[in-house]
């Protein structure tokens, strides 16, 4: 008997399962590379395989433009859940590099600096997420 699964469940399989190959051998096979693109956006599981998904998809150069943007910014959000807000900063600024005019990326580094104690800093990414906004 075939077990079906619509394509919703079936992706989060493969992504889990790719989580689960990267963690397990410490790289991810070829042709896994939009897979593992798609684990770093996913919610809910490890952080840090999270992470790990972000930095591999993102070293991959299979990504440009505003997905590579895109990759950085959910790199950056699961390093701000982990603590890491000074790692996090660095991946905002390539996110913010890539693609200047998304206010999310603004409005989020701007709560790391806050943490980090750039108040200044952190008040200006606050204006400028408005601004653009």
């Amino acid at each position: 008997m075939h077990r079906k699964y619509n394509l919703s469940s079936r992706g989060i399989f493969v992504a889990g399962f790719m989580l689960f190959v990267l963690t397990a051998c410490g790289t991810v096979p070829s042709g896994t590379i939009v897979k593992t693109g798609i684990a770093c956006h996913l919610s809910g599981g490890d952080l840090k395989q999270r992470v790990a998904a972000c930095e591999y998809a993102i070293h991959s150069h299979s990504y440009t433009g505003a997905r590579l943007a895109d990759l950085y910014f959910m790199e950056a959000i699961h390093l701000q859940a982990l603590g890491k807000d000074a790692e996090a900063v660095a991946s905002f600024n390539q996110a913010i590099r890539l693609n200047p005019r998304d206010t999310k990326s603004y409005y989020y580094r701007s709560l790391s600096l806050l943490k980090l104690g750039q108040y200044a800093a952190a008040q200006h990414d606050f204006d400028l997420a408005h601004r653009l906004n």
